[in-house]
């Protein structure tokens, strides 16, 4: 079983609230999940802002538009480059 984040979760905490101090969150699945199936689990907004945001989510969804912003964006930095050329 392994963990990772995603964009559409399989799980929710059981209890929102948290004992720091006991260092234990009991998660309870949302949707049957097959042995060796991932398990996806939505930290919350407050948490994605400040831990996943800045260096992106990384469920394949997510992976795709990033590969894909890029791709478009070299695409443009080509684009005017040529552009540039063209005119001298």
């Amino acid at each position: 079983m392994s963990r990772a984040t995603s964009t559409t979760p399989a799980s929710r905490t059981r209890n929102p609230t948290f004992a720091p101090r006991k260092r234990k969150v009991v998660i309870r699945a949302i949707k049957n999940i097959e042995p060796g199936e991932e398990i996806n689990y939505d930290y919350g907004t407050d948490y994605f802002k400040a831990y996943l945001k800045p260096i992106g989510c990384k469920c394949a969804a997510c992976e795709k538009k990033r590969k894909k912003k890029r791709a478009e964006a070299r695409a443009e930095k080509l684009r005017l480059r040529q552009r540039r050329n063209a005119r001298r």
